[in-house]
Parts: structure tokens; sequence; C-alpha cells
């Protein structure tokens, strides 16, 4: 299969951070995106705006976390401000599609991840993204490809939207056995949990750089539910990560 570099049939504009004297909340200027804690499920949510834009996003332009973690992907709803923390990716419509760039890049977050560089925070140059290859197929291929890709999606939001409603019924049964935990109307005794486990200990105090594969799988308080751990938006961390925390955590 034949490859071309982004770089060929993208438009990349870095992100850059305006003055701050420039950011507010009274909706003047046009909405400012600073990374990926913006980013929603497909499009970010407002909550700051920039009446003195230094790097624009257009409407449907696809933007790209560059800082860690890097990979994350969102298209603009709008014209917008952004960041140092993102990039903007304009596909010529006359090479690739621009949902096909967003599922190919979709899967290319590891391999991103590992192309960062800092100390502080992992972040990703220019040249990394204008090096990425990408396929050369037809625009019937590329629709036909990114058709497939946005049905699993759905699929897959399907199913997380289930477990939810799941998760809040398990809730709403403990309660109804058992009452509130808080207000404890059956007068249940109460233990403390040093009564009633053999060990209490807590998990690292930072938080590693974690990858959506790799050798250990990396838990966190919002892997744990009601219902039992969470795996389907689990991240993962190398050896050399995982062996000080088990030691730490070990009996």
């Amino acid at each position: 299969m034949k490859y071309i570099a982004l770089k060929d049939v993208c438009k990349i504009s870095m992100g850059q951070s305006p003055d701050s004297s420039s950011y507010n909340n009274n909706e003047d200027g046009i909405p400012f995106f600073q990374g990926n804690a913006d980013f929603g499920e497909r499009y970010p949510i407002t909550r700051v705006c920039c009446n003195a834009p230094t790097k624009i996003a257009k409407a449907e332009d696809i933007r790209i976390s560059v800082r860690a973690p890097i990979g994350a992907l969102n298209f603009a709803k709008e014209e917008c401000c952004i960041g140092r923390g993102l990039a903007a990716l304009m596909p010529d419509r006359s090479k690739m599609s621009l949902e096909f760039i967003y599922w190919f890049l979709k899967g290319k977050k590891v391999e991103l991840n590992s192309k960062g560089t800092g100390s502080t925070f992992k972040a990703i140059s220019r040249k990394v993204l204008e090096e990425i290859m990408v396929p050369d197929i037809d625009f019937d291929m590329q629709y036909k490809y990114a058709g497939i890709l946005e049905k699993i999606h759905s699929v897959i939001q399907m199913h997380k939207k289930e477990l939810d409603e799941l998760d809040k019924l398990m809730q709403a049964r403990f309660v109804e056995m058992f009452g509130s935990p808080v207000s404890n109307p059956m007068s249940w005794e109460k233990r403390t949990l040093k009564e009633v486990c053999k060990k209490l200990n807590d998990g690292t105090h930072f938080s590693p750089e974690s990858f959506e594969t790799g050798a250990y799988k990396y838990v966190t308080a919002k892997n744990i539910k009601l219902t039992g751990f969470d795996f389907s938006n689990i991240t993962y961390v190398p050896e050399e990560v995982y062996r000080p925390i088990f030691d730490r955590c070990k009996d």
C-alpha cells in the first residue's frame, strides 16, 4: 500500500497561547481551547472566550492534543482560538476526507505518545505530526473505512450508555435494600474500614504517563463502580512504572 505524509494532505497549524488579559467568561470574542481538557465526545465544551486570538482553527477543522495526554481528537464546530496544547489539522479535501483523517489519527494515539518529549509534560512537535504516514487510497475506500469505524464507535457508545444506566440501577437497588449508608435508617451496625480490612494502603501519589496498550493495567478511582471494575477506558503503564507502585502496595 502506498503512503503519503500528513503534511502533504493536511495544513497543520500549531496552537499558541494568547495574552492572558484576553481571556474572559463574558462571551467576548471567540471560544478559546487550551488543550484536551476542553474536549467532549466529538466537539469541545466552551468555557472561556478570547478577544485577541493568536492562532485560529476554522469550523470543521480537526484539533489534536499535542501535550500529554497526546493524541486526543475533537472537531471544531465553530471558529475558535487554540492554545499551545493543541494543533489544528485542515485536510486538503481534494486528497483526503475529513472523516478518514479523523479515524486514522484515532489509531495513532499510542504511536504519538511514544514520540512525546519533555521532562514535565510530554509533547510532540509539528515535525512529528508532519511525518505521520497516511494510506494513499481513493475516496470510495476512505468513506467506506470511516463509515465502518463510525458504526463501531456508535455501538461502543451505546453500550457505555447502557452500563451507565445499569450502574444507576445498582445504586438505586442498594439504597432500596439497605437504606442510605449516610442516614442509616435501618440502624445497621457500623464498623470502620480498619476493623474489616486486613490492609489499607493508597496507590501512587503521582500520575504516571499512561497509554492505551502496555504491560499492566493502570487502575484509578474512575475505574471503580458499584457494579465492580469498569475497564472500558482503561490505560496501561510499562514495567518500570508498575514495579515501584506494586512494591509499595503489596503485602
